[in-house]
């Protein structure tokens, strides 16, 4: 994982060029000791930012000039951006929070970096976005797993080739991928988002809230809250469509 990379949270306050950083990134993984066999699945978020270095290095541009030009430009998102939100310090927006003794801890962005994972993470997850923004891009992916062209961003066929899953997994190029519908779901430890995209039911899903906890413990505060809040937007969802 990226945190392995020795000094990883040095990348916090790195001012060098992004894509030299993750030149660095890649560099340093190719000699940390695999811990999946050959040919075996395992989601990594630092295979994202050798995936994001890669293209730096065939196109010339950074990544963050990449997706401008061929997502949020692409798919008219104007409010999407880099890093956490809200960095003016205005508060205008809702900053993230952090479990804190038994509550939540508001963290700014103007001041404070554990508010978003740094820069060179990119890839795997720097991007925010508005809910407008958010529904611009979760339109196109209800069409594309329709089996639809979205003409000037993915033909039908693209878009099948980022629903394919690894083999002997449900993971696909960013999603997970079930029988009519397809998941994704991150945390940057401050906010955390889920997305559930439905083809035969011609819904898509979004809940995000700014704060987080370990999503994996069966306690879980926000998993809790989440799990409440879809099953209520899927009904009501579903109702819609009848």
């Amino acid at each position: 994982i990226a945190t392995d990379i020795p000094d990883f949270d040095s990348y916090y306050t790195d001012q060098r060029p992004l894509n030299q950083q993750r030149q660095e990134v890649v560099e340093k993984s190719l000699v940390l000791t695999s811990t999946t066999k050959r040919g075996e699945f395992q989601y990594s978020n630092l295979g994202y930012i050798v995936a994001g270095a890669m293209l730096e290095k065939v196109t010339g541009n950074s990544w963050e000039l990449l997706m401008q030009s061929y997502l949020f430009d692409s798919l008219a998102m104007s409010q999407a951006g880099f890093g956490a939100p809200e960095t003016g310090g205005s508060l205008a927006e809702p900053v993230g929070h952090v479990p804190d003794a038994g509550g939540w801890y508001p963290v700014d962005p103007s001041v404070e970096s554990i508010t978003d994972n740094p820069p060179v993470y990119g890839p795997a997850g720097t991007v925010h976005a508005s809910l407008d923004d958010m529904a611009a891009y979760l339109s196109v992916h209800l069409k594309g797993l329709r089996g639809e062209t979205v003409d000037g961003f993915l033909t039908g066929q693209e878009f099948s080739k980022l629903y394919t899953p690894f083999p002997n997994s449900t993971y696909a190029l960013g999603w997970e991928v079930y029988d009519t519908f397809i998941v994704h779901d991150g945390s940057n430890t401050a906010w955390y988002a889920i997305a559930i995209v439905n083809a035969e039911k011609n819904t898509a899903l979004f809940v995000v809230t700014n704060a987080a906890d370990d999503l994996t413990s069966p306690g879980s505060i926000v998993t809790k809250a989440f799990n409440g809040l879809l099953l209520e937007l899927i009904v009501r969802a579903e109702a819609s469509v009848l």
